[in-house]
């Protein structure tokens, strides 16, 4: 990963050249690159190479091409597939939701006629993973998951069953299946242990906060949370640190820290503005709405909320359903402190910015203070 750093200039260069012409050996570096864009957290450079890379893979359907073709073509449709996977997978990881299911859906086709395992394992592994994140819980999903992790483990291939566990999880999340949910994710931590692979192994601790199976005090939580973020720092991944340090914020809101996630919220909003997430920065948004509302100031709250909706309606981004059960409780609290007219018009407020000033409004000083009592 270092090697690559330092040669990060020439490979721009060479992409930049290569992909002008759609040269084969172009779209092979790109897919090469697509771990180490991941591994770095550098999702909307990934993207934009990868979607120039996409550009250059033939208009018409593996169906009117695919099954008459040699070894070489059906290589060439394997590497169309892992271009589109890592597509869908640069999307996901940016919050966007609409990219990430089309190129999911492009990368099974050309994965499936291509004939290649390996290939077809990846997409249907990312194709689930997308919808484990933006479509409604679905058992046919759950079910498709299985079924590649399944087809993972007839290949002997571990880092794709660590890759698979957690779509599996979140799915099982989204149905409320906490048994299924525990045993994913405790399959997931043995496998990382077992291939000892440092990004799996904290990707663990990142999974269990995300979906609430983390357990111990809060001092237990922080001192894992950091241990996680430690491993995801040396990798120089600011996108899993700054989601880690996120989920730890979450968690201490649930549980009634609101000091110390404010303070985090501060720090990570305009880390997510800076790595280009802007689905996040809406989310943040929502998040320190719930605070505004524990402090009693739900004139802000609804606010962030129109700030919020603003923004995704931009993104074409929807929550995620726990994100959804999360704000569902926020307009709730609005409501017992506002009327409708009131809550109507600091919505309008905050729909009415740009990202700018509610990025500002939302990190304003002393802007959740308590309000003081008459």
């Amino acid at each position: 990963m270092d090697r690559l750093e330092r040669d990060e200039d020439n490979l721009r260069a060479a992409l930049e050249w290569g992909l002008r012409t759609c040269s084969p050996a172009a779209l092979i570096l790109a897919k090469g690159l697509i771990y180490y864009w991941t591994g770095r957290g550098m999702g909307p450079e990934g993207l934009r190479w990868l979607g120039t890379a996409v550009t250059c893979l033939p208009d018409s359907t593996p169906a009117e091409n695919g099954a008459s073709l040699d070894q070489a073509g059906r290589q060439r449709q394997a590497t169309q597939a892992f271009l589109l996977s890592g597509a869908a997978l640069m999307a996901l990881n940016l919050g966007q939701g609409l990219p990430a299911i089309q190129f999911s859906k492009e990368a099974e086709l050309w994965a499936r006629a291509s004939g290649d395992h390996h290939s077809v394992c990846q997409a249907l592994a990312v194709n689930v993973l997308v919808k484990a994140n933006f479509e409604p819980a679905n058992p046919q999903v759950l079910a498709a998951g299985e079924e590649d992790l399944t087809l993972a483990r007839q290949l002997g291939d571990m880092w794709q069953q660590c890759f698979i566990l957690p779509a599996l999880a979140k799915l099982a999340f989204n149905l409320g299946d906490l048994a299924a949910l525990s045993g994913y994710l405790q399959e997931h931590s043995r496998l990382a242990r077992r291939i000892n692979n440092p990004w799996q192994i904290a990707s663990t601790m990142y999974y269990s906060l995300m979906m609430g199976q983390t357990k111990g005090d809060i001092s237990d939580l922080r001192r894992e949370t950091e241990e996680g973020i430690r491993v995801f720092a040396r990798l120089k991944n600011n996108g899993f640190v700054t989601a880690l340090r996120s989920e730890f914020a979450h968690t201490l809101r649930r549980r009634g820290e609101m000091d110390e996630a404010l303070v985090i919220y501060k720090e990570t909003l305009p880390r997510w503005l800076e790595l280009g997430n802007l689905a996040a920065v809406a989310h943040q948004f929502e998040c320190l709405a719930a605070l505004a509302v524990a402090r009693r100031q739900p004139h802000r709250a609804a606010c962030l909320l129109g700030a919020a909706q603003a923004l995704r309606t931009r993104l074409h981004s929807e929550m995620e359903p726990h994100e959804r059960t999360d704000y569902e409780a926020t307009l709730a609290g609005i409501r017992l402190q506002l009327d409708q007219a009131a809550l109507q018009s600091a919505w309008s407020s905050g729909e009415a910015m740009d990202l700018e000033q509610a990025v500002d409004y939302a990190l304003g000083e002393n802007s959740l203070r308590p309000a003081l009592s008459s």
